[in-house]
């Protein structure tokens, strides 16, 4: 990954991290569902951040491989990044 994106992305892990443990132990001290579910979309929006920020750093140092002349190059780049964003967009 590309700085300043990784260093973001690494900050994001760490914050979803220290959020899962508490998501954890809000649940085995049975807490009020509705603040695990809040809790659970704050550890949601943080990872879809740091993916984004991860595609982001993709596009700026592998995207050369669209201008490639080769078609299969730029069509294996095409299809690896509409991968990702589908990926991204799954509901779990």
């Amino acid at each position: 990954m590309k700085e300043p994106h990784a260093a973001k992305a690494i900050r994001n892990l760490k914050k979803a991290r220290g959020l899962m443990d508490a998501v954890v132990k809000m649940a085995e001290d049975k807490r009020y569902c509705m603040d695990i579910i809040q809790q659970c979309n704050a550890i949601t929006g943080i990872m879809q951040q740091t993916k984004n920020l991860i595609l982001e750093s993709h596009l700026e140092t592998c995207g050369s491989k669209m201008a490639s002349k080769d078609p299969a190059v730029r069509e294996k780049f095409i299809k690896e990044i509409l991968r990702a964003c589908n990926v991204s967009q799954r509901k779990g």
